[in-house]
């Protein structure tokens, strides 16, 4: 969201506890017209705060914005379905922050190497209560960034996120099958970022389809880019990017720099900076 499409804007909240709350309050600055929300009883903090209690109907009738912090209950399972986005604006966009992030949760990282281990300090921040990894040996490096090594098993059962970090080999292709999406929470997110090779696509597909697990990021598959028709692709709870975890601007001129660095060392007979065996 940015300050042109706010302005003058309807934002409705989905759910006024204290992330709504915050929310409207941050927005304030932007020159929003109206805030609105839906809920079971008046909030005198809401009066405070300026938005008007009206029906899920209304709110979603004349809502610009309409971002839902509720919590997850058996009432509100799925309560966004085909009916409630019929009711919304075809203008309108539709912001889902309820489940809550990485606060307080348990990530694991399967292959914790330079990159695995730059994922865990990246997400420091973020309040994750434990970080997890597993692999053939104790790494110092993970005892000084705070990760606890434990089994593929346990690393599976425990985790909110399992972030796919390791190398493909032959051990590791197709690693991730139906076996190992049944030992994952039903509420985890499974995040790629190594080799589509490492994952059986089509038992991604069934533990997706199925709520097996919750959720899945891709930013690698076999083949790439996936064919437009991929089943993968059609999933709602599955999100897919085209390779581009390392496409910023510093990261390119940092592997162009790389690159040149081993050609000259190469050339001259130096030892190379980055040698590929």
């Amino acid at each position: 969201m940015c300050g042109p499409g706010l302005q003058n804007s309807t934002v409705g909240v989905v759910g006024l506890g204290r992330i709504g709350q915050e929310i409207v309050k941050r927005l304030k600055p932007f020159k929003v017209t109206r805030f609105l929300y839906c809920g079971r009883s008046d909030k005198t903090e809401a009066r405070e705060i300026g938005v008007s209690r009206v029906s899920l109907d209304e709110l979603l009738a004349h809502s610009d914005f309409v971002i839902v912090t509720c919590a997850l209950t058996p009432e509100t399972k799925e309560m966004f379905n085909d009916s409630l986005f019929e009711k919304m604006k075809s203008s309108a966009i539709f912001i889902n922050v309820s489940r809550g992030g990485l606060q307080n949760s348990t990530v694991g990282v399967v292959g914790l190497g330079r990159i695995g281990q730059e994922i865990v300090k990246r997400l420091k921040p973020f309040k994750v209560t434990r970080f997890l990894y597993c692999g053939r040996s104790d790494k110092t490096e993970a005892r000084e960034i705070g990760v606890s090594r434990v089994s593929l098993d346990e690393l599976l059962a425990h985790s909110d996120f399992v972030i796919v970090t390791c190398a493909l080999t032959p051990e590791t292709k197709e690693m991730f099958n139906d076996s190992l999406f049944e030992k994952m929470k039903s509420s985890a997110i499974f995040i790629n970022v190594s080799r589509g090779g490492v994952v059986d696509q089509f038992a991604l597909q069934r533990a997706l389809e199925s709520k097996r697990i919750l959720a899945a990021g891709l930013d690698v598959m076999t083949p790439e880019p996936l064919p437009p028709k991929h089943p993968l692709l059609q999933l709602s709870n599955c999100v897919i990017l085209p390779h581009i975890g390392s496409a910023t601007i510093q990261a390119r001129k940092d592997m162009a720099l790389l690159t040149v660095k081993n050609i000259i060392a190469g050339v001259s007979g130096t030892p190379m900076p980055a040698p590929l065996c």
